[in-house]
């Protein structure tokens, strides 16, 4: 799977020192509050349920020297996930990191960070289902009592977490052609009296239908 990427621009703004909190206090020759801050790299926009993402972030004074000692907090807007850390100081490259765990349920994750009066900068990734983990057929059971009949079996396709996977990429297979055919969309159709298997594969995972045709 390819994933879209894009990097995340500086936020920067000047400042004020007047009535911050101690909390904000950094360290280094230039001794300011944050100034600017953005991720290092970039992130992906998209990715699979459940992946690890490593984030560094960069603080900068008014002036766009890097800062030392800046506080950087971190917070889930969105997605039942994990972070390594709540908070972190930036180090001498004026960088904290923070690994980001994502939800295992499909759908938008979203994580702020904040140092200083800066405005909170947001990332935004979409978990998608992971690979096909099991296949569920509408029925277990095919029956024709006429040769040249047709019946549909349909599908649904989860990840190891549970979440459906909207184009699974499903091949059909028949054990016997002679007894029934299946096409591409599930249609079975009764060639002769007797009695086989019709299968569902997306990936590795699999189900089967038992078609007796009388």
């Amino acid at each position: 799977m390819n994933h879209a990427q894009h990097t995340i621009l500086f936020i920067t703004g000047l400042i004020a020192a007047a009535g911050c909190s101690s909390s904000n206090t950094v360290t280094g020759s230039s001794n300011m509050l944050p100034g600017g801050m953005g991720v290092v790299g970039s992130v992906p926009t998209d990715t699979l349920v459940g992946s690890t993402l490593s984030i560094t972030y960069h603080v900068t004074d008014a002036n766009g020297v890097a800062l030392q000692g800046a506080l950087v907090r971190w917070d889930l807007v969105s997605g039942v996930g994990a972070l390594s850390a709540d908070s972190a100081r930036t180090d001498a490259s004026g960088n904290a990191a923070v690994v980001w765990t994502l939800d295992t349920t499909a759908g938008p994750n979203r994580m702020e960070a904040r140092t200083g009066l800066l405005q909170g900068l947001l990332l935004t990734v979409d978990g998608n289902p992971d690979r096909p983990a099991t296949v569920h057929l509408s029925s277990d059971t095919l029956s024709f009592n006429v040769v040249g009949d047709t019946l549909r079996l349909t599908t649904r396709v989860k990840d190891r977490y549970g979440n459906t996977i909207e184009t699974p990429g499903v091949v059909w297979s028949s054990a016997n052609t002679a007894v029934a055919t299946v096409d591409s969309a599930g249609r079975v159709v009764s060639r002769a009296a007797g009695q086989t298997l019709v299968t569902a594969t997306a990936d590795t995972a699999s189900s089967s239908a038992v078609v007796i045709v009388q």
